[in-house]
Protein backbone atom coordinates (compact mmCIF):
# COMPACT_ATOMS: atom_id res chain seq x y z
CA UNK A 1 0.00 0.00 0.00
CA UNK A 2 2.43 2.28 -1.26
CA UNK A 3 0.27 5.61 -0.74
CA UNK A 4 -2.01 4.73 2.20
CA UNK A 5 -3.72 7.44 3.01
CA UNK A 6 -2.42 10.28 0.66
CA UNK A 7 -4.99 12.61 0.95
CA UNK A 8 -3.06 15.17 -1.57
CA UNK A 9 -2.59 12.65 -4.63
CA UNK A 10 -5.71 13.57 -6.86
CA UNK A 11 -4.93 11.25 -9.78
CA UNK A 12 -2.64 8.26 -10.66
CA UNK A 13 -1.64 6.21 -13.76
CA UNK A 14 -0.45 3.01 -14.53
CA UNK A 15 2.22 2.41 -16.99
CA UNK A 16 2.76 -0.76 -18.91
CA UNK A 17 6.05 -1.86 -17.07
CA UNK A 18 4.09 -2.32 -13.97
CA UNK A 19 2.72 -5.69 -13.91
CA UNK A 20 2.08 -6.24 -10.06
CA UNK A 21 0.80 -4.47 -7.34
CA UNK A 22 -1.41 -4.90 -4.23
CA UNK A 23 -4.26 -1.73 -4.20
CA UNK A 24 -1.72 1.36 -3.40
CA UNK A 25 -4.34 3.73 -3.50
CA UNK A 26 -6.26 3.11 -0.04
CA UNK A 27 -7.51 5.70 1.83
CA UNK A 28 -6.75 8.31 -0.72
CA UNK A 29 -9.63 10.89 -0.09
CA UNK A 30 -8.49 13.34 -2.86
CA UNK A 31 -8.13 10.38 -5.53
CA UNK A 32 -10.58 10.55 -8.09
CA UNK A 33 -9.48 8.79 -10.65
CA UNK A 34 -6.79 5.39 -11.72
CA UNK A 35 -6.07 5.46 -15.52
CA UNK A 36 -3.87 2.67 -17.04
CA UNK A 37 -2.16 2.75 -19.99
CA UNK A 38 -3.76 0.23 -22.75
CA UNK A 39 -0.94 -2.12 -23.16
CA UNK A 40 -0.38 -3.12 -19.50
CA UNK A 41 -0.51 -7.01 -19.91
CA UNK A 42 -2.20 -7.02 -16.28
CA UNK A 43 -4.32 -3.79 -15.51
CA UNK A 44 -7.11 -1.74 -16.81
CA UNK A 45 -9.15 0.90 -15.77
CA UNK A 46 -12.81 1.30 -16.02
CA UNK A 47 -14.22 4.37 -15.25
CA UNK A 48 -11.41 5.27 -13.03
CA UNK A 49 -11.82 2.01 -11.40
CA UNK A 50 -8.74 -0.07 -11.28
CA UNK A 51 -8.99 -3.53 -12.08
CA UNK A 52 -7.23 -6.84 -13.51
CA UNK A 53 -7.06 -6.61 -17.07
CA UNK A 54 -9.81 -9.88 -17.46
CA UNK A 55 -12.05 -7.72 -14.86
CA UNK A 56 -12.28 -10.23 -11.99
CA UNK A 57 -10.27 -8.44 -9.72
CA UNK A 58 -11.53 -4.83 -8.29
CA UNK A 59 -8.37 -3.25 -7.50
CA UNK A 60 -9.47 -0.03 -6.12
CA UNK A 61 -12.67 2.41 -6.34
CA UNK A 62 -10.83 5.61 -5.86
CA UNK A 63 -11.79 7.24 -2.62
CA UNK A 64 -12.61 10.82 -4.33
CA UNK A 65 -14.69 9.63 -7.14
CA UNK A 66 -18.09 10.53 -6.18
CA UNK A 67 -20.73 8.07 -6.89
CA UNK A 68 -24.77 8.47 -5.79
CA UNK A 69 -24.99 4.89 -7.25
CA UNK A 70 -21.65 2.18 -7.92
CA UNK A 71 -22.51 -1.04 -9.36
CA UNK A 72 -19.93 -3.45 -9.35
CA UNK A 73 -19.53 -5.61 -12.52
CA UNK A 74 -21.54 -8.98 -12.40
CA UNK A 75 -17.80 -10.69 -13.57
CA UNK A 76 -15.69 -9.54 -10.63
CA UNK A 77 -15.00 -12.56 -8.53
CA UNK A 78 -12.84 -10.97 -5.71
CA UNK A 79 -12.36 -7.69 -4.39
CA UNK A 80 -8.38 -6.39 -3.26
CA UNK A 81 -7.94 -5.02 0.21
CA UNK A 82 -9.02 -2.25 1.34
CA UNK A 83 -10.43 -1.41 -2.41
CA UNK A 84 -13.37 0.55 -0.83
CA UNK A 85 -11.61 2.34 1.76
CA UNK A 86 -12.99 5.83 2.51
CA UNK A 87 -15.41 5.32 -0.73
CA UNK A 88 -17.53 8.15 -1.62
CA UNK A 89 -20.40 6.17 -2.51
CA UNK A 90 -24.25 6.80 -1.83
CA UNK A 91 -25.33 3.58 -3.11
CA UNK A 92 -23.51 0.25 -3.65
CA UNK A 93 -25.12 -2.65 -5.79
CA UNK A 94 -23.54 -6.15 -6.22
CA UNK A 95 -24.66 -7.07 -9.77
CA UNK A 96 -26.72 -10.36 -9.73
CA UNK A 97 -23.87 -11.45 -11.76
CA UNK A 98 -21.63 -11.15 -9.08
CA UNK A 99 -20.61 -14.46 -7.51
CA UNK A 100 -17.63 -13.68 -5.06
CA UNK A 101 -14.46 -16.60 -5.28
CA UNK A 102 -12.59 -15.20 -2.15
CA UNK A 103 -12.70 -11.77 -0.03
CA UNK A 104 -10.16 -10.20 1.18
CA UNK A 105 -7.49 -11.00 3.80
CA UNK A 106 -8.01 -7.15 5.44
CA UNK A 107 -11.78 -5.49 4.39
CA UNK A 108 -13.16 -4.05 1.49
CA UNK A 109 -15.01 -2.05 3.49
CA UNK A 110 -13.35 -0.52 5.58
CA UNK A 111 -14.47 2.79 6.76
CA UNK A 112 -17.30 3.06 3.96
CA UNK A 113 -19.29 5.86 6.30
CA UNK A 114 -20.90 7.38 2.83
CA UNK A 115 -22.52 4.34 1.71
CA UNK A 116 -26.13 4.50 3.17
CA UNK A 117 -28.34 1.53 0.90
CA UNK A 118 -26.23 -1.44 0.01
CA UNK A 119 -27.67 -4.11 -2.74
CA UNK A 120 -26.76 -7.78 -2.61
CA UNK A 121 -27.05 -10.13 -5.15
CA UNK A 122 -28.57 -13.68 -4.96
CA UNK A 123 -24.91 -15.33 -5.56
CA UNK A 124 -23.51 -13.91 -2.11
CA UNK A 125 -24.43 -16.97 0.65
CA UNK A 126 -22.83 -15.12 3.60
CA UNK A 127 -22.41 -11.21 4.83
CA UNK A 128 -19.31 -12.29 6.95
CA UNK A 129 -17.38 -10.75 4.17
CA UNK A 130 -18.39 -7.41 5.06
CA UNK A 131 -17.05 -6.93 8.68
CA UNK A 132 -15.28 -3.57 9.68
CA UNK A 133 -17.51 -1.82 7.52
CA UNK A 134 -17.28 1.59 9.56
CA UNK A 135 -16.30 3.27 12.34
CA UNK A 136 -18.37 2.83 15.39
CA UNK A 137 -21.76 5.42 14.89
CA UNK A 138 -22.09 4.41 11.19
CA UNK A 139 -24.29 1.87 9.39
CA UNK A 140 -26.47 0.80 6.47
CA UNK A 141 -29.74 2.95 6.37
CA UNK A 142 -31.07 0.23 3.88
CA UNK A 143 -30.09 -3.41 2.65
CA UNK A 144 -31.91 -4.63 -0.20
CA UNK A 145 -31.14 -8.74 -0.49
CA UNK A 146 -32.04 -10.24 -3.54
CA UNK A 147 -31.54 -13.62 -2.23
CA UNK A 148 -34.35 -16.23 -1.63
CA UNK A 149 -32.74 -17.74 0.65
CA UNK A 150 -31.51 -15.53 4.26
CA UNK A 151 -27.83 -15.21 3.63
CA UNK A 152 -25.64 -15.62 6.74
CA UNK A 153 -25.31 -13.12 8.98
CA UNK A 154 -23.00 -12.91 11.57
CA UNK A 155 -23.53 -10.72 15.18
CA UNK A 156 -20.41 -8.88 14.46
CA UNK A 157 -22.42 -6.91 11.57
CA UNK A 158 -25.08 -5.58 13.69
CA UNK A 159 -24.06 -5.69 17.49
CA UNK A 160 -20.42 -4.73 17.24
CA UNK A 161 -19.09 -2.36 19.81
CA UNK A 162 -16.30 -0.72 17.15
CA UNK A 163 -17.61 -1.56 13.90
CA UNK A 164 -20.98 -2.64 12.22
CA UNK A 165 -22.62 -2.64 8.87
CA UNK A 166 -26.41 -2.41 10.50
CA UNK A 167 -28.08 -1.59 13.29
CA UNK A 168 -31.28 -3.84 14.33
CA UNK A 169 -33.26 -1.17 15.42
CA UNK A 170 -32.69 1.42 12.56
CA UNK A 171 -31.31 -0.44 9.30
CA UNK A 172 -33.84 -0.79 6.97
CA UNK A 173 -34.19 -4.75 5.80
CA UNK A 174 -36.07 -5.20 2.36
CA UNK A 175 -36.00 -8.81 0.94
CA UNK A 176 -37.64 -10.41 -1.98
CA UNK A 177 -41.62 -10.61 -2.36
CA UNK A 178 -42.92 -13.43 -0.50
CA UNK A 179 -39.28 -14.28 1.65
CA UNK A 180 -40.37 -11.99 4.27
CA UNK A 181 -41.78 -15.19 6.25
CA UNK A 182 -38.42 -16.81 5.76
CA UNK A 183 -36.51 -13.52 6.93
CA UNK A 184 -38.32 -13.28 10.24
CA UNK A 185 -38.48 -16.91 10.98
CA UNK A 186 -34.58 -16.84 10.84
CA UNK A 187 -32.82 -16.62 14.50
CA UNK A 188 -30.66 -13.91 13.23
CA UNK A 189 -32.25 -11.71 10.83
CA UNK A 190 -35.82 -11.35 13.00
CA UNK A 191 -33.64 -9.60 15.28
CA UNK A 192 -34.08 -6.44 13.28
CA UNK A 193 -37.05 -4.54 13.61
CA UNK A 194 -37.74 -3.73 9.42
CA UNK A 195 -37.98 -6.41 7.10
CA UNK A 196 -40.40 -5.84 3.97
CA UNK A 197 -40.82 -8.06 1.30
CA UNK A 198 -40.59 -6.05 -1.61
CA UNK A 199 -37.77 -6.17 -3.78
CA UNK A 200 -37.60 -8.65 -6.82
CA UNK A 201 -37.45 -12.40 -6.18
CA UNK A 202 -33.89 -13.64 -7.71
CA UNK A 203 -34.66 -16.04 -10.47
Amino acid sequence: HAFVDCHSLKSAFIPKTLLSLDNPFPGCKSLTGINVDPDNPNYKSRDGVLFSKNGELLVCYPSGKYSETYTIPGNVQYLDNFCFRFSNIKNLVFADAFDPKGFPDAPAFYYCDSIKTLTIGPKIKSLAPFGAWAAKGYGLEKLIVRNNEPPVLDTFLYNNEYASLMEVGKTQVIVPKNTGAKYRADSVWCKFESIDAGCKRAP
